[in-house]
């Protein structure tokens, strides 16, 4: 019988697994060296869990799943496509850019689940994108967005977003608040965001300041 563990214990082990999928890969690292990271036995591990991908998909929803919830939110919170717009962006680069290792292996390591899990996780993913892709859809219909193919636009933002995790670091030389901004407004470059005056910018939108997701961990 598997147990639950306490959160004391799947932390250590959430860190090692986010560390050592990180730098090595889903695929060559094994159950001893995730143990011994975690500063517990490899007998008693399993007592906690059936294997390893149970590890990958808890830090894939560790991500997603705060994601996809403040999203919704800010949905419920705007209105305007381009305050959305720059919500969601600002959501998914903080989280990005504040947890660089977990989302590299939650972006990267999708191929490495059972078919079960992936599709579980697939699904997730397509249920966040979709709202992407609304607020992108509603802009066009408003007249406020200026986009040739809704799709792509949709999946440029998303990469753009995400691509932070790549390059970012926390005691770099711009803080997180001032990278969500920066690429808000790239984003609404990159879907040519008009107002009454011209094209848009963040600081034109009645938006609030990124909402804080997750807090930045330099470890995950």
């Amino acid at each position: 019988m598997v147990r639950k563990l306490n959160e004391q214990t799947r932390e250590r082990l959430r860190l090692a697994a986010v560390e050592l999928f990180a730098s090595a890969g889903f695929a060559a690292v094994g159950i001893r060296e995730l143990a011994s990271g975690a500063g517990v036995r490899t007998a008693t591990l399993y007592n906690y869990m059936s294997g390893k991908e149970d590890l990958l998909v808890d830090i894939m929803q560790s991500i997603i799943d705060p994601l996809a919830e403040a999203a919704r939110e800010a949905m419920e919170t705007y209105s305007d496509p381009r305050e959305r717009l720059v919500a969601l962006v600002e959501m998914h680069v903080w989280v990005h850019g504040g947890r660089r290792r977990s989302t590299l292996v939650s972006d990267t390591e999708l191929r490495s689940l059972g078919e079960v899990a992936r599709k579980e996780m697939s699904l997730k993913r397509d249920e966040y994108e979709k709202l992407w892709r609304t607020v992108v859809q509603q802009g066009v219909e408003a007249g406020i967005f200026d986009v040739d193919n809704i799709v792509i636009t949709t999946t440029g933002l998303l990469t753009l977003a995400t691509g932070v995790a790549y390059w970012y670091r926390l005691d770099g030389p711009i803080q997180l608040p001032d990278l969500c901004a920066l690429q808000a407004d790239l984003a609404l470059n990159l879907v040519r965001a008009q107002g009454a005056n011209g094209p848009v910018r963040r600081s034109d939108l009645n938006v609030g300041p990124p909402i804080e997701v997750l807090p930045p961990d330099p470890a995950l």
